[in-house]
């Protein structure tokens, strides 16, 4: 059996990539790199898409392989929860929020905005 594929587009000042990537299921971030950025498309569990850049602002750890729970993420070097709807991090301000950028879907497509 295969696996479906979904295109995203990436958009920054009036340029845009398109990358196709492997289906995105609830609870689960796929690696986008483009524009020079690396990225995480997370799909929490209520069905919202989110596009973030791919490190823990607290030590710069890649989160491409962070616990996913609801609409959080956890960094598993220092255990910082992150809240994927506003980028803040739950219990510590002082380490700092995630990088977070406008995404939209339209016609079955991920378009994310840099």
């Amino acid at each position: 059996m295969g696996f479906s594929v979904i295109q995203v587009t990436i958009e920054r000042e009036g340029k845009r990539e398109l990358i196709e990537i492997q289906e995105l299921n609830d609870e689960a971030s796929i690696r986008v790199k483009s524009f020079n950025k690396d990225l995480l498309v997370i799909k929490d569990e209520s069905g919202e898409v989110h596009a973030i850049e791919n490190y823990c602002p607290h030590a710069m750890q890649s989160l491409a392989d962070a616990e996913l729970f609801g609409s959080m993420i956890r960094c598993r070097k220092h255990g910082a929860v992150f809240n994927l709807g506003d980028g803040s991090c739950i219990g510590s301000e002082s380490i700092g929020r995630l990088k977070k950028y406008s995404v939209s879907i339209i016609d079955g497509m991920i378009i994310i905005k840099l």
